[in-house]
């Protein structure tokens, strides 16, 4: 079984559209990125959503392999694609 370790702080990252908060697994494989957009409503019929994004490293860069809107699943999820993937590395 690979075991994936993510750190409990974050990375913080601004962008004009964007406020992001980062967590990059021990290994380097995989992160979670957490995503707020500045634009947009709140609240109501038309809100954006905050989405938290399961990520896997690729050549070119990162590949989100799922969306969330726990912290935990998208935890979940990069633990879980490691498991079943046969290219992955144990951390």
């Amino acid at each position: 079984m690979n075991k994936i370790d993510f750190p409990k702080r974050c990375r913080t990252d601004e962008t004009l559209a964007s406020k992001r908060k980062i967590w990059v697994s021990h290994c380097g494989r995989y992160r979670v990125v957490f995503s707020r957009c500045r634009f947009g409503r709140r609240s109501g019929r038309y809100t954006i959503r905050d989405v938290f994004y399961a990520e896997l490293r690729d050549d070119l860069g990162w590949d989100v392999i799922s969306r969330h809107r726990n912290k935990h699943r998208a935890f979940g999820a990069c633990r879980a694609h490691a498991c079943q993937s046969l290219n992955c590395h144990p951390c």
